[in-house]
């Protein structure tokens, strides 16, 4: 059975234990030598950019930054963040998901 800890109690070190066996050192190391790991793309990189390119600077978002960041269609209203874009681990990401996407299509 659990038991909750008040403060000042020491917690069971049967649960300790398990924490402890963890070591998300090794976990790492032996992630990143495995087989399945990825982190260099499919080739796909001028094509993924190049579609991000057309996504991320279409036509709509040149008209909400020349609308001062707001557009209304109808009864909807579109507002973009002034500092709108991704920082570069953001990108990194999306990129890599695009060329996943395009390498895996099913």
């Amino acid at each position: 059975s659990r038991r909750r800890c008040s403060a000042g109690e020491a917690a069971p070190s049967s649960s300790a234990t398990a924490d402890s066996e963890f070591d998300a050192k090794v976990f790492r190391k032996n992630l990143t030598r495995s087989a399945n790991y990825n982190r260099k793309g499919f080739g796909h990189k001028e094509a993924t950019l190049e579609l991000m390119n057309r996504e991320y600077t279409s036509d709509i978002i040149k008209k909400l930054k020349d609308n001062e960041y707001e557009y209304t269609w109808g009864n909807v209203t579109v507002k973009l963040a002034e500092a709108y874009g991704f920082c570069w681990g953001v990108e990194r990401a999306v990129q890599i998901a695009y060329e996943a996407r395009k390498q895996f299509p099913t």
